[in-house]
């Protein structure tokens, strides 16, 4: 628990209640609401942010891993509102740079929980139209890479009509990511 006051003293509470390593954080100034903890730049690297009544814009470094889903950043909790502290609703990071070369498709690895760490499988869709809303999961997909990592696909003989392919990622709890690019199955 995190509590910011009027003498410009920010605290935080352990879950034994005693404060936590690193805290209490000086403002200066009076603190405008109690402020969040969020992987802004998406590194894995959580961090707490708070203003001031005076403008000022506070950020630090805070212990925590933010691949744990562990903290409520919707209403009721995560992702899917569901009021279950810890449940994985972060799906992972869609695939935006499928890519075609004769019968190889390549792309670079996304990661399981948006862009942090590795997804569990994926999805390689043939599709008859450009939303891929009547499509078939071709065989054969590797195994996800770490986030990053440029992987490739031998494409195989495609069922009849097939115009399009594209793909998704599936993470450990089994949220899917949305759509890849589309790209031309000819």
């Amino acid at each position: 628990m995190i509590e910011g006051n009027d003498n410009y003293w920010i605290h935080a509470w352990d879950v034994h209640g005693g404060e936590a390593p690193g805290w209490p954080k000086y403002t200066g100034q009076w603190t405008s609401f109690s402020g969040v903890v969020g992987d802004p730049t998406m590194n894995g690297q959580l961090r707490f942010a708070t203003g001031t009544r005076e403008g000022w814009l506070f950020v630090w470094r805070v212990a925590g891993d933010a691949r744990l889903d562990n903290s409520w950043s919707h209403y009721r909790g995560n992702d899917y509102n569901s009021g279950l502290y810890g449940q994985d609703s972060r799906r992972p990071e869609s695939i935006l740079d499928l890519r075609r070369s004769g019968e190889t498709l390549t792309w670079t690895a996304p990661g399981g929980d948006y862009e942090l760490g590795q997804a569990s499988s994926y999805e390689v869709l043939a599709c008859r139209d450009s939303s891929c809303t009547n499509a078939a999961q071709l065989p054969g997909a590797p195994t996800p890479a770490t986030a990053g990592t440029v992987q490739t696909y031998q494409v195989p003989t495609l069922p009849h009509g097939t115009r399009y392919l594209a793909m998704r990622a599936v993470n450990a709890a089994g949220n899917l990511s949305a759509l890849s690019n589309v790209v031309s199955a000819r």
